[in-house]
């Protein structure tokens, strides 16, 4: 039985298990590690527990409590031996016994073996996507742009106009480098304007496209450098430059009676003008058809291999909400599905630059990236259940993902983390003396306060931004409930665009 059937057995819950299962694995997995190098080595564990502070339920076995906490924010084996964090933690069964001692190495061996087993975990999961293959939207293949708005909405909820159409960026230019680094696919793209930390000298954040004109536009390919100034994006709070991906206005279908029909138009039809205005994704067309008051427009349609004029005027209609809008009557067809087959190398790779360029944005003071806008348990939780949704193989992938960040977040130099850990016996090393127990105890408390604080903060955001999303996704819905919009028989012309993109166009802006 795959997920969709299980869904139709038990709804939302079969997504929502599923989610929790990944993320437990997760943990387990990076905590196995540990656990197994501590046996291999000869150290005495007492806990091996999924979460922190107060047992929940589990058992016990060779001297081992294998347990659920209460804190559902990680979680520890417990190695007296080791510099342990009483306050997650708990107290050791062994205080005021002597245990025999461990050598630096096996302090190192013990603390790299969880972010390893996390590593070896996201290449067997790649290994997996590579042989399978993951699903990916066409549209985010490209490099090409489809759309650049004339008008945005920045985080302060006001209209400005959109700064890669400001710079000179058009439809089917294509983006070569963003700031000097390379861009292969949309998700480079989004990525690096995030979190890109530029600057004019009068202050104005900055960043600079080489693009590639497009050949349409009678540029011939010409390399230009353009200098764009981002705004930070409503909602997101992150840099944005209004720009959307080559996406084919191509007609699913088009409704009975409507502007669309009378017209001519047909399924499979791809709209490449409207009034004469190259357009290169459903958005541009939604927008400019659906202006008000009604008025003819003429659309250049690729239809096999020629382009035919048709000539309609939009009715208004009521959209079944009870508002009437200009349409002229079409159903957009779905964005192509590209099966890709990437290496487990390529694919860990781009994980760990990924995570590395938001850790840098979020120690750079010039970049807009922060802590909110980090994801906790909370977060990353609903990631997960939005990528069960997807499919099987689009979770794997994000759990692929999380693996990666937790290796890495977890070697950071910190002494809360496996990185503290292994610095400190690094010093113990380099000096020939264990670091006095008093600074490891002292370090570790400070920090696992500023961990809770921070875990605390992130955790905040995530849920402020789950109910603006929950808005979001109740319109959604109730979009997808509406009825279908009727034509009469009298209708002239118009123009639809479906739910999604009507609202989306309002979001993005022309």
């Amino acid at each position: 039985m795959n997920v969709n059937e299980l869904q139709g057995f038990f709804g939302d819950t079969a997504y929502a298990v599923l989610a929790f299962v990944f993320f437990c694995a997760s943990i387990l997995i990076h905590e196995y590690g540990h656990f197994v190098a501590a046996r291999w080595r000869g150290l005495v564990v007492e806990r091996f527990s999924i979460g922190f502070g107060p047992r929940l339920f589990g058992w016990k076995r060779n001297g081992v409590d294998y347990r659920f906490s209460a804190i559902p924010l990680g979680g520890y084996v417990a190695l007296p031996q080791l510099a342990g964090v009483s306050t997650l933690e708990g107290t050791s069964e062994h205080d005021g016994q002597s245990l025999p001692p461990i050598s630096s190495t096996d302090k190192i061996i013990v603390s790299v073996a969880g972010p390893l087993f996390n590593v070896l975990f996201a290449l067997l999961l790649g290994l997996i996507i590579w042989v399978v293959g993951k699903p990916v939207d066409a549209s985010m293949m490209t490099t090409t742009v489809g759309y650049a708005a004339r008008e945005v909405m920045d985080a302060d909820g006001e209209w400005v106009s959109g700064p890669a159409r400001e710079a000179g960026v058009l439809p089917g230019d294509r983006i070569i480098s963003i700031d000097g680094t390379p861009v292969n696919e949309w998700t480079d793209i989004v990525q690096a304007v995030a979190t890109s930390s530029g600057y004019d000298s009068d202050g104005s954040r900055s960043l600079n496209l080489e693009i590639s004109r497009a050949v349409e536009l009678e540029r011939d390919g010409q390399i230009v450098s353009l200098s764009v100034k981002p705004i930070l994006g409503k909602g997101t709070g992150l840099r944005e430059i209004g720009i959307l991906p080559l996406r084919p206005a191509v007609v699913g279908s088009v409704f009975e009676n409507s502007p669309a029909e009378k017209a001519g138009l047909q399924s499979g039809d791809r709209i490449v003008a409207v009034d004469g205005e190259r357009i290169g994704h459903i958005l541009a067309a939604g927008r400019i058809i659906s202006k008000t008051p009604p008025e003819p427009h003429t659309l250049s349609v690729q239809r096999g291999g020629e382009i035919v004029e048709l000539t309609m005027t939009p009715v208004l209609v009521d959209d079944g909400s009870g508002n009437k809008r200009p349409m002229i009557g079409i159903r957009w067809g779905s964005d192509d599905k590209v099966i890709v087959h990437q290496d487990p190398i390529t694919q860990v790779s781009g994980a760990i630059y990924m995570t590395f360029d938001v850790l840098k944005a979020l120690l750079n003071p010039k970049s807009d990236v922060s802590v909110k806008d980090m994801s906790g348990p909370v977060g990353i939780a609903h990631a997960l259940f939005i990528s069960a949704r997807e499919g099987v193989i689009i979770l794997l992938f994000f759990v692929l993902f999380i693996n990666v960040n937790l290796a890495i977040v977890n070697l950071l130099p910190i002494p809360v983390l496996d990185g503290g850990h292994i610095c400190f016996a690094f010093l113990e090393k380099l000096f020939g003396k264990p670091v006095p127990q008093r600074i490891i105890a002292n370090s570790q408390a400070l920090f696992v306060l500023l961990f809770l604080g921070a875990m605390a903060y992130i955790t905040m955001h995530d849920i402020i931004r789950e109910v603006d999303m929950a808005g979001t996704r109740k319109e959604i819905r109730a979009a997808e409930k509406q009825p279908d919009p009727v034509f009469s028989q009298e209708a002239a012309g118009g123009a639809s665009s479906d739910a999604s993109a009507e609202s989306a166009s309002q979001t993005a802006g022309d």
